[in-house]
């Protein structure tokens, strides 16, 4: 049965939260992903238009900070949440997450 890794960090934000959890495992991350090309970051985005639903912007933008000394040629941030991701994507400031970092946002209820 594969091991399960949990990491627990409090910081004064989210992103600093999310990045110290991901800098305890980082031997783990890179062991399992160096040499990967594409990456595929999955939010959850249950809701719409309640923001406490969703994964914070902040936390996705600490994932892709992490993961970026690895070398991504393409991030994808993808989502199939119900009432419109594009909805979602826009609400929550992912749009401006693409431009800022040059991630692809892709939905998953269209996408093939």
């Amino acid at each position: 049965m594969p091991r399960a890794t949990v990491s627990l960090a409090r910081a004064g934000s989210r992103y600093d939260s999310v990045t110290r959890c991901l800098e305890q495992v980082r031997s783990e991350i890179d062991a399992t992903a160096s040499g990967r090309r594409r990456f595929l970051v999955k939010p959850n985005i249950v809701s719409v238009t309640r923001e406490l639903a969703t994964t914070h912007l902040d936390a996705v933008r600490a994932v892709i900070d992490q993961i970026s000394h690895l070398g991504p040629k393409h991030v994808v941030v993808g989502e199939g949440s119900t009432g419109g991701t594009w909805t979602g994507f826009s609400n929550f400031g992912y749009t401006r997450l693409a431009k800022d970092y040059g991630v692809e946002l892709v939905d998953f209820n269209e996408d093939e």
